[in-house]
Order: C-alpha cells, then structure tokens, then sequence
C-alpha cells in the first residue's frame, strides 16, 4: 500500500480553509496482454502491445486534517473496480537465438477513483465533500522473452558465413 500526504500552504501563507489529506491506496491488477513484431533488422525487433484488464481498488484511511481551525473528517473505505487498459512499445535486441532483450515504454490506465463523503468531526461544519483520483501509470520496462521451439531469429552479430576459396 501506498500512503499519500497532501499538505497545507507554507508558513506565513494564510492557513483559514486549508487541509493536509491523508490516505493509502492498494491496487490489485489483472491484465491480458497482446504484442505483435514489426519485424528485425540487424538483430533489433520492434513491437507494439495493448492489454485490458481490471483494477481492484483499496482507498482506506481518508482523513482531512483542517489546518488553523479545530476540525478533523474521515471518510468510510471505498473498494471500486475498474476497466484497466493499456498500451506498450519498445525494442528487442537477439542475444542469442532463442533469447531477446527488451526494453520499453508502457502506459497503463486503471480508471478514476472516487471517496466516500468525508464526515467532520466539529459542528462548524461540513460539506460532506468528496475526492476522485484518475490512477495511472507511465512506466519504463526492462524485461526478456525466451522462444521455446520454431526457427530462431537471427542473433544481432551474425556468425560469418562459410569460407570460399578459389584457386
């Protein structure tokens, strides 16, 4: 779980209305992934993807601490589940016949987050408020792939080809 901290204005900033938010937010992710080759040159593939999915959210332990007033709020857990989606691209480099180097970028959507009303403990009053949250990810991925079976591909320094000789 992750835990947030949005905090209140810097000192000698006004302080009346401002609040330091405090929650934490667990993710389970369930994705199907498809990829597809454009091809290899000189021992480099390069391939594209997309996957879709489900998100199974925990947002718990919302509160709102108002800062320069008495006050605090809590907001009940919320456990949404969300379309997840996502789209992939990057490069594969042969090291050896059946195993390839990859390196790439994905950007993962796991859909918009949105709390439970936040209730006040005071009796100066409360607007029941309630914060959504759009959960994504930009992501650099370093992996490998190993192919069982088939023609392998080609490595990215070939082995020089047979000897000729003429006489």
């Amino acid at each position: 779980m992750q835990k947030s901290h949005f905090f209140p204005p810097p000192p000698g900033a006004p302080v009346f209305g401002a609040d330091a938010y405090s929650a934490n937010l667990g993710t389970a992710l369930f994705m199907a992934n498809g990829y597809v080759d454009l091809g290899t040159w000189c021992g480099i593939t390069p391939f594209v993807g997309g996957g879709v999915g489900a998100a199974f959210h925990n947002l718990s332990g919302l509160s709102d601490h108002a800062v320069g007033v008495a006050g605090i709020g809590f907001a009940r857990d919320t456990n949404p589940t969300n379309f997840a989606w996502a789209v992939m691209g990057g490069l594969g480099m042969n090291v050896t016949p059946n195993l390839k180097l990859e390196v790439g970028y994905r950007y993962l959507d796991m859909g918009r987050i949105t709390s439970n009303p936040i209730h006040c403990s005071d009796i100066l009053g409360c607007f029941h408020e309630r914060h959504s949250f759009n959960v994504a990810s930009h992501d650099i991925r370093l992996g490998f792939r190993y192919m069982l079976g088939g023609a392998p591909a080609p490595m990215l320094m070939p082995a020089p080809g047979p000897l000729i000789r003429k006489y």
